[in-house]
């Protein structure tokens, strides 16, 4: 869901490179394409922040409150709830961090800060994969949870 960070290989060799200044062309292009990629990652943040947090307060939770009301053991599910809730924290803090550094590279002018501009761009490919792997892990986390809602229904209808 979170699209992937592009820029052109040519661009980014350019940067590589070190000391080289950067057309201004390449600057622009580049540019743009931080500043649609903030633009993208922004709906899918909002997107992704929703359907976990849909997930955590209408399924989850509910569900492990109907568990101990019904006196059901469910301990499985209640440390995933616990573990889905920390990531989504983890998740919201992480991608804070991402944008804060998004934010600081779009405003480095590639122009005349080159040396600047690349390491930067280290920075925020590095934290956009924190990010990435929390929705890894909140996908795998809702995926558990079902299958112990499962292993519970299963244990109870016997």
């Amino acid at each position: 869901m979170i699209a992937v960070l592009v820029l052109s290989v040519v661009s980014v060799s350019a940067f590589a490179e070190g000391g080289k200044r950067v057309d201004r062309d390449a600057c622009v292009r580049i540019k743009g394409d931080l500043l649609n990629l903030k633009h993208d990652d922004a709906k899918a943040r909002t997107h992704l922040g929703y359907y976990f947090e849909t997930i955590l307060n209408k399924f989850i939770v509910p569900l492990n409150m109907r568990l101990v009301e019904n006196s059901i053991t469910g301990s499985a599910t209640i440390d995933i709830q616990g573990q889905f809730a920390e990531m989504l924290q983890t998740f919201k803090s992480d991608y804070t961090a991402y944008q804060k550094e998004l934010d600081n590279l779009v405003a480095v002018n590639c122009e005349e800060n080159t040396k600047d501009f690349y390491p930067k761009l280290e920075v925020v490919r590095s934290k956009r994969q924190t990010v990435a792997q929390d929705v890894l892990r909140l996908r795998s986390l809702a995926g558990k949870h079902v299958e112990a809602t499962k292993k519970i229904a299963e244990e109870n209808t016997k």
